[in-house]
């Protein structure tokens, strides 16, 4: 997954208290859509699509570093 270096407009946004589950993707950022389908398919033998449960992007570092 190629990853560009233009500034990213962020929106912090406040809502109800919400269960979780967390994937974490660990090592090399080109590899992060392994981690994503490995996600993907989670979602589908939980029966849990996008239409009814929301994906977050939590970002344990600055943007510039991640990027």
């Amino acid at each position: 997954m190629k990853l560009d270096n233009q500034p990213k407009n962020i929106k912090v946004i406040l809502f109800k208290e919400t269960k979780v589950a967390v994937l974490e993707h660990h090592g090399n950022p080109n590899l992060i859509g392994d981690s994503i389908r490995k996600f993907i398919e989670w979602r589908k033998q939980n029966d849990l699509p996008p239409q009814i449960s929301n994906t977050f992007n939590i970002l344990y570092a600055t943007l510039r570093t991640v990027l």
